[in-house]
């Protein structure tokens, strides 16, 4: 029982780390696409 804890625990990590990478990705796309778009028009 300890051990499968312990494996959801770390998968929360990993979950929690992948979706604060995405979101930091798609907060930097959502500021710098429009600004790419208006640079390229």
């Amino acid at each position: 029982m300890e051990g499968k804890i312990d494996r959801f625990m770390s998968f929360m990590d990993r979950a929690s780390v992948i979706l604060g990478i995405v979101a930091v990705a798609g907060a930097i796309g959502f500021i710098i696409l429009p600004a790419l778009w208006a640079i390229w028009r």
